[in-house]
């Protein structure tokens, strides 16, 4: 037979559980959160995702990151996709500041607040892009991204991205149809994920 605990440990134990069920408590949120990070972190590879590879009929290497140039890099690639997709059956938007708060409130003014309250511009122009290909569809690219081959293939798919380094999706390039259940996922979870982290930001993408 174990005899019970002094009753001064007795005590002890009890703060001790009760100190550490107060901080699960408080700090709940951030801990249910940082878990799903960890999680995506680890099992993203061996889970079945619509990333673009090797097998998939159009080679990354026809996207690419021109060399740096010393006034108009974006330009410069921007112009190289619009050569190879000549409109009326290719449109071309560029999204400034302006037009992007105003699709924002007037397609999503639940999230208006917390889109124009990221401390970083880098986190407003990650977001965007998911707001916009889940209302609109088409094909997003960063501006320094250089088509070499036309982006025809990309129509014909639901939802796709490169692989991101060293997991996860590389949002410099997406192309979705609207209304895509993943997009909307990623939008749902955006006021959840709106956390003050260590590093300079983390939007969960």
């Amino acid at each position: 037979m174990t005899s019970p605990l002094p009753l001064p440990l007795q005590r002890r134990h009890y703060v001790r559980l009760t100190l550490l069920a107060a901080v699960l408590l408080l700090f709940w949120h951030r801990i249910s959160i940082g878990a799903t990070l960890a999680y995506t972190y680890v099992s993203f590879t061996f889970l079945p995702a619509a990333v673009l590879g090797a097998g998939d009929g159009w080679d990354l290497a026809n996207l690419v990151r021109p060399p740096a140039h010393p006034r108009r890099t974006g330009f410069v690639a921007n112009e190289s996709c619009a050569a190879l997709h000549p409109s009326p059956q290719w449109r071309f938007e560029l999204w400034d500041t302006a037009r992007a708060n105003a699709f924002v409130a007037e397609h999503y003014p639940d999230l208006l607040d917390t889109y124009l309250g990221y401390g970083q511009e880098i986190q407003r122009s990650n977001v965007i892009r998911y707001l916009i290909l889940y209302k609109m569809g088409g094909i997003y690219l960063d501006l320094d991204i250089k088509c070499k081959a036309p982006l025809d293939f990309f129509t014909t798919v639901d939802w796709i991205s490169p692989p991101g380094l060293p997991t996860g999706i590389n949002n410099a390039f997406m192309a979705a149809r609207p209304g895509h259940p993943f997009l909307k996922h990623a939008i749902a979870n955006l006021q959840r994920f709106d956390l003050n982290w260590v590093s300079l930001y983390c939007d969960g993408h």
